[in-house]
C-alpha cells in the first residue's frame, strides 16, 4: 500500500500542471503615435519605442486594410500583442496587430 501511495506521489510530481503549460497574457497597448520610421517598422508610442515584423496586421476598426506607411505621427493606435515565456524563462512580447483609432483628418 505505501508503495502505491509513494507511485501515486510521485507520478503527480513528475506530470505538467496545465496550468502553467500555456502562461500566453494577451495585452492592448493604447496611445498616439509621435516620432516613427515607417521604413524599419519603428514607432513611438506615447513615449515608448516599438519595432514590428512586417507581417502584423494594420487595420481600422471597421477591419479596413492598413500599411505602415499609412501610421503617422498624431494618430491613436492599439497595440495588441502576446506575453509569452521566452527560451531563457524571461518575458516575450509578440505583436499581434494594431488598430488604427483616429487619424489627424478625424480628430479635426
Amino acid at each position: 500500500m505505501k508503495k502505491n501511495i509513494f507511485l501515486l506521489f510521485l507520478t503527480l510530481l513528475l506530470t505538467p500542471n496545465p496550468a502553467h503549460a500555456d502562461r500566453t497574457e494577451t495585452i492592448e497597448i493604447q496611445g498616439v503615435i509621435g516620432d516613427s520610421a515607417p521604413q524599419s517598422r519603428t514607432y513611438e508610442v506615447d513615449g515608448e519605442i516599438y519595432k514590428f515584423d512586417e507581417d502584423v496586421p494594420i487595420q481600422t476598426p471597421s477591419g479596413d486594410a492598413l500599411t505602415f506607411a499609412d501610421l503617422k505621427g498624431g494618430m491613436k493606435i492599439t497595440i495588441i500583442a502576446a506575453k509569452v515565456p521566452g527560451p531563457d524563462g524571461k518575458e516575450k512580447v509578440n505583436y499581434i496587430g494594431i488598430i488604427v483609432m483616429k487619424g489627424k483628418k478625424e480628430e479635426q
